[in-house]
């Protein structure tokens, strides 16, 4: 997979190389396919985040200021006898009164005398954790998920390019875990294979993938029983392909009217495509058959 950073397409290595990235170690990113690479460098970024912030000590815990009340046990009127179980709700076993004043004052001098241990101790944590913060190994491992950061912040927002065997893989794989006895799914692997072997260049061979695709899931909606959850129906289907075009920029409708087109060119008009996608994939479209491509 590429992506759009400044109108300029990119590789994933190129985006990590880019920012500094030395992708080895224990936590490689992934970058097969745009799915792995985003799970992968979120992985490294959470076990990153781990590793700085065990390398810090426990801020030692505020002290708990005392109550002027407590909660008194109501003892149970049940019958007289130890098996019967006590199972009142905590507000019929309990109720709130008021602390002795004793008991009050002891605990609110505890209570100051923790303040002042914990004034030293949170002086000596700061101390330790800026020392901390100034080795070398933290500020390489802190600038490192920074770049890390940056990294995902870009990718996030940029337009995602995919390449071919990512998209054939990812297709098939909607279909195939779909389940569906529906001979479209049998077509779009047969119209795979088919451009497989022929010598097209990756984005034609996308292009022609995914409308061969549209026309597929435009019969499963026509067809009227998408709703149903059947195998039979092509309802499992329907929704993988949605969400396999989701992940591509591709908003599928849930529904059709009579003659209405479903096509790249029928996308874009009503916004449902990426832009860059789009224009990464076409090259030229006509009206066919309800505005089909040009190929």
């Amino acid at each position: 997979m590429k992506i759009l950073i400044n109108g300029k397409p990119i590789s994933l290595t190129q985006l990590l190389t880019e920012h500094g990235i030395k992708n080895d170690g224990k936590k490689k990113i992934s970058v097969k396919s745009g799915y792995l690479f985003e799970d992968s460098l979120i992985d490294r970024i959470m076990d990153l985040e781990a590793q700085l912030a065990k390398m810090l000590p426990k801020e030692p815990p505020i002290p708990q200021e005392p109550s002027h009340t407590e909660q008194e046990y109501i003892p149970f009127e049940g019958p007289a006898s130890i098996w019967v179980d006590d199972n009142r709700d905590d507000s019929d076993k309990y109720r709130t009164v008021q602390k002795p004043a004793e008991q009050y004052q002891r605990e609110m001098k505890k209570y100051m005398a923790d303040l002042g241990v914990h004034k030293e101790l949170s002086q000596q944590y700061k101390e330790q954790v800026s020392k901390i913060q100034s080795t070398p190994q933290y500020l390489r491992m802190a600038e490192e998920l920074q770049a890390l950061n940056q990294v995902h912040k870009a990718y996030s927002a940029a337009p995602k390019i995919p390449e071919w065997q990512e998209v054939k893989s990812n297709l098939i794989k909607a279909i195939n875990d779909s389940g569906t006895s529906r001979k479209g799914g049998e077509r779009i692997r047969a119209e795979i294979d088919r451009l497989e072997q022929l010598d097209l260049d990756p984005e034609t061979k996308i292009a022609r993938t995914i409308d061969f695709m549209l026309q597929e899931y435009r019969h499963i909606l026509r067809s009227g029983l998408t709703g149903m959850s059947s195998s039979e129906t092509g309802s499992r289907l329907a929704a993988n392909l949605q969400n396999f075009s989701q992940k591509l920029g591709i908003e599928l409708p849930k529904s059709l009217e009579k003659g209405q087109p479903l096509t790249l060119q029928s996308l874009r008009d009503n916004g449902k495509i990426n832009e860059a996608l789009y224009d990464h994939m076409t090259t030229s479209i006509e009206e066919d058959h309800g505005k089909r491509l040009n190929f």
